[in-house]
């Protein structure tokens, strides 16, 4: 089991645990399937184009200058979307 915790400002943390996450040490996530997961989550939350525009920005994190420009990206409506 693994646990998960968070603080975000100005908002009371959480810890989430996780019995199985479907991949494990031994066997991880293809690069394919772990953008597939993202997207499928990540998807009805912040819309099938912006998630796509995340995970291209993820992906070439170590060219970012201004963490910010993820940051913006990763702001959700609060709402979830039908996918």
């Amino acid at each position: 089991m693994r646990s998960l915790a968070s603080e975000p400002r100005g908002a009371r943390g959480f810890t989430s645990f996780v019995v199985n996450s479907g991949s494990i040490s031994i066997r991880p996530l293809s690069q394919a399937s772990l953008e597939r997961k993202f997207l499928n989550f990540a998807g009805p939350v912040v819309g099938p184009t912006k998630a796509k525009r995340i995970l291209a920005t993820v992906g070439r994190l170590d060219e970012v200058t201004d963490v910010s420009e993820l940051t913006q990206l990763l702001r959700g409506t609060g709402k979830q979307r039908r996918a």
